[in-house]
């Protein structure tokens, strides 16, 4: 019996020995590295240099519309005003155009651009016309230095009962990385 025994203590420490060490060689451990980039803030600044209009909208100087239907004040993304409804421009072209803006963050990096779909422009005298606003993309790929550029341009509607006065108002146009 003693045999049995011993013998028996032999494979069961041989079954646990070998039960440890297939475990041991089973298993397998992996390194995962981790890791973050920290991107710079993205901005956007109005571009009081490059432009004729020191990166404000300007619909520049009008008659008030001679049809009962009132008139309309185009700027285009390329600074051109035009008009219709029989008002007649002022002053030409000098100080007239689009709303230009530099954005800058982290390079090559695509950034969205959201605006106001329109501003309320109001003068002293309580009286109120509409700026329709468009903008030259909804998107800007930043270059290899983490710039880019884009406007904002619309259409001014000029009611027949316009107050003459100087007219102002203001919107907002935002930049967030993608």
């Amino acid at each position: 019996m003693r045999k049995k025994l011993l013998a028996l203590g032999l494979a069961s420490a041989a079954l646990f020995a070998g039960h440890d060490a297939m475990a041991y060689y089973a298993s397998n451990t992996i390194t995962v590295n981790a890791s973050a980039t920290v991107a710079s803030p993205v901005t956007i600044s109005l571009n009081k240099t490059q432009h004729k209009t020191a990166g404000e909208l300007n619909f520049g100087t009008v008659t008030q519309p001679t049809s009962l239907g009132g008139a309309n004040v185009y700027i285009s993304e390329s600074d051109t005003r035009t008009t219709d409804g029989g008002c007649t421009t002022i002053g030409g072209e000098t100080n007239c155009g689009a709303a230009w803006f530099d954005v800058k963050g982290e390079p090559n990096v695509t950034v969205s651009i959201t605006a106001d779909l329109y501003t309320v422009l109001s003068n002293n005298a309580n009286s109120t016309i509409f700026a329709y606003l468009s903008l030259s993309s909804t998107s800007i790929l930043l270059d290899m230095n983490g710039n880019g550029s884009g406007c904002v341009f619309g259409h001014l509607a000029i009611p027949y009962d316009a107050s003459s006065g100087s007219y102002s108002g203001t919107f907002k146009v935002d930049a967030n990385y993608q």
